[in-house]
């Protein structure tokens, strides 16, 4: 029986959707072996000037994982993928986000009219408050802040 690796549908779903709308067009009818590490700059060209540095990893992670299945059944040699790594292709820009004081307020207000669980509320004004994701908040184990004892 062979072992198969689960994937949460989103990220198949993901990769589907590259293969179908960039690698599969642009390799058309040509077979595994007309292929080389010639082809992958011009894909990587496409999504960087799309602006979608995600798209180019998923592209080069696909093409990567296509070359090392056709190496394992003797189809091919060598992986042209192998030499690009991820930093070469593009560097993320974290995105700063933040609500100015008038949009906290109004969330505040909002979230008083609402008819919602007394928790949740406190849990999104903790949200709101601390400006962490929801699973850092989850898995605080201790904060050195908040004396829960003397309640501070």
């Amino acid at each position: 029986m062979a072992c198969q690796r689960k994937n949460g549908r989103h990220t198949r779903a993901t990769r589907k959707r590259t293969l179908d709308r960039e690698i599969l067009p642009a390799f058309k009818n040509r077979l595994l072996n007309d292929t080389g590490a010639d082809d992958l700059p011009a894909l990587r060209g496409k999504g960087k000037a799309l602006g979608a540095p995600a798209t180019v990893l998923h592209v080069r992670d696909i093409v990567k994982q296509i070359d090392a299945f056709a190496i394992l059944r003797g189809e091919e040699e060598d992986n042209p993928a192998d030499g690009i790594g991820a930093a070469p292709i593009e560097t993320f820009v974290l995105k700063e986000r933040g609500m100015s004081p008038m949009e906290i307020r109004l969330l505040y207000r909002q979230m008083e009219s609402v008819v919602i669980y007394p928790t949740i509320r406190l849990a999104l004004r903790m949200i709101v408050l601390t400006l962490v994701r929801k699973s850092v908040l989850i898995e605080a184990t201790w904060w050195t802040e908040v004396d829960f004892e003397n309640v501070t």
